[in-house]
């Protein structure tokens, strides 16, 4: 309907102003003077908020999300906007390259540590060992012809990671040509709160 267009266009609207602000304070980041504000958000708000962002353009490139269920109940201490942000950055990359099942995989389990991971995972070609390090800098990403056509600033993992960071986790990549290409968001337990 035209109430929920609208609506929808107003959030995309809203948190694309978030992403333009995140990007121009990259340097903040980097500075160590990025100030995080601090609020518990449930496993199950950050998910919805994800797939609220992404579906349209999972649509548009006929690639349909596919989400595992997993930890109900789990709370994540962080900043809202920016762990939206991590996740969405290595959901449309994965849109990018999902490859000819069409299929984005997206999970989340528990770490040993009693942290959690959060994957995202395509089915395309995958990437070598070289054009995975390539694709964690910013302005950079994978030398395939193929590849190339489908980057943009290069700046979505990169940034992805210094989020993640700031968080006390990592973003680590899983990928072989051929294999796809999983992305894990890893969060510490001291930012975990896991239903009893």
């Amino acid at each position: 309907s035209d109430v929920c267009s609208s609506d929808l266009i107003h959030y995309s609207a809203q948190h694309l102003l978030s992403v333009i602000n995140n990007i121009l304070d990259l340097s903040k980041v980097e500075a160590g003077k990025w100030h995080m504000a601090e609020d518990d958000v449930t496993l199950d708000e950050l998910f919805d908020a994800l797939l609220r962002l992404s579906n349209e353009r999972a649509s548009r490139e006929n690639v349909r999300l596919a989400m595992k269920p997993g930890l109900p109940g789990a709370v994540v201490r962080g900043d809202k906007r920016t762990l939206i942000q991590i996740m969405l950055n290595l959901t449309i990359n994965a849109i990018k390259f999902a490859g000819p099942d069409r299929l984005v995989d997206l999970g989340v389990r528990s770490t040993e540590d009693g942290g959690i991971a959060i994957s995202i995972a395509d089915h395309g070609d995958g990437m070598t060992h070289e054009e995975l390090a390539k694709a964690m800098k910013p302005f950079d990403g994978p030398t395939s012809q193929l590849n190339r056509k489908k980057q943009d600033t290069g700046l979505g993992l990169p940034l992805a990671a210094a989020f993640a960071e700031l968080h006390g986790g990592k973003v680590e990549l899983k990928s072989a040509p051929g294999f796809g290409t999983t992305a894990i968001l890893v969060l510490p337990p001291a930012r975990v709160r896991l239903a009893p």
